[in-house]
């Protein structure tokens, strides 16, 4: 299903931002001076639960990351797909009595693809979220029925949407689920990865030769696995799935997360994040992503001092990516029984 969405936004001028090696001034500006207004058809895929547990006014809101589509959130197909279900968060959902709409976030999967440096930003994405989330509460809802309860969920790149969204608009949601995310970033992708981010259109030009240059896409199969994963505690056939269909990042997106993490003083919602133990980009990779009660996930609280409750969780044997590892169920778990504990 595609879903027109046309928005107001105020992107980065990213020709007056300093390169990311060089450090901010004191008293740095960010110049939000790009306006963009345009409309983008998203690719949305909604479903319905196998179950009914009386959740038919709640719906998940699932937000993929970087590289990825919407397909994230579903069973990888790799000719197993019964045992692969482990994988899929929407299965999961829909055995707990959870309708879900995972979408194509602007400038990934079936979704329009707009300029990749001056348009799709993180500010862009968070006005696609903001008017889809204020569609499916409406009578105009290309749904089956409207909600009056969202849950947002997102990975890595879609959390850090969701982290802007509930900060510039605090009712849009009911509650807030990040996962592949915290308050720390590393400076830099390690150089397996970082040296061969290559244009789509030359890296895969059987799949993306339309695409302007701007589109990128990372070009190494053990630099993804370094980056995303935790050895040896996944299916090979599942990472080199991931890796084959491997989607694409924008060179704007990449050069506005710098400055996308940001307090939500007004957001008043539950908030739940849940990392992999060894997540490579949200904790140090030194180390590991330490405990909730201390380490990035107990900084990470900082960013919404009025929820009305902050709660953590790691996930064991795990990488950046969880939900594509052996013990993605146990997060799944978590997840959901946090949802039904807070009422939803």
């Amino acid at each position: 299903m595609f879903v027109p969405v046309t928005i107001n936004a105020k992107n980065i001028d990213l020709s007056k931002v300093p390169a990311p090696s060089t450090p901010l001034s004191p008293g740095f500006v960010v110049p939000y001076t790009i306006p963009v207004t345009s409309t983008y058809n998203i690719s949305i895929r909604y479903c319905e639960p196998v179950f009914n547990e009386d959740r038919e006014n709640t719906l998940q809101f699932l937000v993929h990351g970087l590289t990825y589509t919407k397909d994230y959130w579903f069973a990888p197909d790799t000719g197993n797909q019964l045992a692969n279900t482990r994988y899929s968060w929407v299965d999961y959902a829909s055995y707990q009595g959870y309708y879900s709409v995972a979408i194509d976030r602007v400038g990934n999967g079936l979704s329009s693809h707009p300029d990749p440096n001056t348009e799709a930003q993180y500010p862009a994405n968070v006005e696609v979220a903001h008017e889809l989330i204020k569609l499916f509460r409406s009578n105009s809802s290309p749904l089956p029925h409207t909600f009056n309860k969202i849950i947002y969920a997102g990975h890595s790149f879609g959390s850090i949407v969701g982290n802007n969204l509930v900060a510039k608009y605090p009712k849009d949601v009911d509650g807030l689920v990040l996962t592949g995310y915290s308050n720390y970033v590393i400076p830099a992708a390690p150089p397996e990865v970082l040296n061969n981010i290559l244009p789509a259109a030359f890296a895969s030009p059987t799949r993306f030769s339309n695409l302007p240059t701007g589109y990128l896409q990372f070009n190494s199969r053990p630099g993804q696995a370094l980056f995303f994963f935790h050895a040896p505690f996944y299916n090979t056939d599942v990472f080199n799935h991931d890796y084959d269909t491997r989607g694409t990042l924008t060179a704007g997106e990449l050069a506005s997360t710098p400055f996308a993490l940001n307090t939500a003083s007004n957001y008043l919602g539950p908030v739940l994040a849940i990392i992999g133990q060894n997540d490579q980009i949200f904790c140090d990779p030194a180390t590991d992503c330490g405990s909730v009660i201390n380490g990035p996930l107990a900084d990470t609280k900082s960013l919404f001092p009025a929820a009305n409750s902050y709660e953590a969780s790691i996930v064991a044997t795990a990488g950046h990516c969880w939900h594509l590892h052996y013990s993605a169920p146990q997060g799944f778990g978590v997840a959901h029984n946090w949802m039904a504990r807070r009422g939803f």
